[in-house]
């Protein structure tokens, strides 16, 4: 059975997007998914993760996980589960942290947010020590999906927030944060994802139209500095002062540098905050640098004072 979700104000008005069911269950009553480690700030030794018959909330075994830290502060280890977080999915999970555990342990989520290629990740709960028993850990995928999008575009972008691209689950994941001589002993059990979701193929048309939007907004900009600096490129050619061309040069360098960078940021349609900083440092040279030259060749060639004064960007 398939339903139907109506998507409001999301560029494209009115389209409603076929949901289906979804269904995702690990329970490693059989060997179960490998889980990795996919992101970390140090070392560490995992002495056993695999299924154990040790513990379990259901059935006879759950995963146990057994990491021992020698540095850093963050280790992150899961299993890929790539889902398009709209219509209604929730992941939930029961974790028991052991006796022996005295670092951070977590479980939740990394999102990528096409389609760019940022990234979000966190534990929906986290423990500082045993738990002594089964803990339920529920996360409201598409809420998280949404809210993580927004706060990582608007953070890291200046054209685009949440509602512009999309979020998928990228992978459930255990957070383990501490530093050397910290150990984390959990076991984990009954994994689900369930609910509803739009087709992979769906979901990525529908991307497609809500990205124009901010894309739009990105090249509005880009064109107008590609306009600036050619303006202050041929003003910087009509400077003629010999003994002023290493300043001539740097400010040539700067506005080239602002245009490979527009070039580079143009064919992916998003702008780190840093990024936009260099291009309008280029744009200013370019903008001040052959009105300021220009007076100072002139005071120089009349025998006048002049004081350099350069504003701030």
């Amino acid at each position: 059975m398939l339903g139907l979700l109506m998507l409001i104000g999301s560029g494209a008005p009115g389209q409603e997007l076929a949901l289906r069911p979804y269904s995702y269950h690990e329970g490693w009553e059989a060997d179960g998914p490998l889980v990795v480690q996919w992101a970390k700030n140090g070392d560490s030794t995992v002495n056993f993760v695999g299924p154990s018959d040790e513990r379990a909330f259901e059935g006879t075994r759950s995963l146990k996980f057994d990491v021992s830290l020698h540095g850093g502060s963050y280790h992150y280890f899961g299993v890929p589960v790539r889902v398009p977080c709209e219509g209604t999915l929730r992941l939930s999970a029961r974790l028991w942290v052991a006796e022996g555990t005295n670092a951070t342990v977590g479980f939740g989520t990394n999102m990528v947010y096409p389609p760019t290629t940022h990234s979000g990740c966190s534990p929906e709960q986290a423990f500082t020590g045993p738990t002594g028993q089964w803990k339920l850990i529920e996360v409201d995928l598409v809420a998280r999906g949404r809210e993580g999008a927004d706060q990582v575009l608007r953070f890291n972008t200046v054209n685009a927030t949440g509602n512009e691209v999309g979020a998928y689950l990228d992978r459930w994941s255990l957070f383990v944060l501490g530093g050397e001589g910290q150990r984390a002993v959990v076991y984990l059990d009954d994994v689900r994802i369930e609910g509803e979701a739009p087709s992979e193929a769906d979901y990525d048309d529908l991307l497609a139209g809500k990205w124009d939007a901010a894309k739009q907004r990105l090249q509005t900009r880009l064109d107008a500095w590609r306009a600036a600096l050619a303006e202050g490129e041929t003003a910087l050619d009509a400077v003629e002062a010999p003994d002023l061309q290493e300043r001539i040069d740097a400010a040539r360098a700067k506005g080239e540098q602002a245009r490979k960078l527009i070039d580079a940021i143009e064919p992916r349609g998003f702008a780190s905050t840093a990024e936009v900083q260099e291009i309008e440092g280029g744009v200013f040279a370019l903008t001040y640098a052959p009105r300021t030259l220009a007076a100072i060749a002139r005071a120089r060639a009349e025998g006048a004072p002049f004081l350099l004064y350069t504003p701030r960007a």
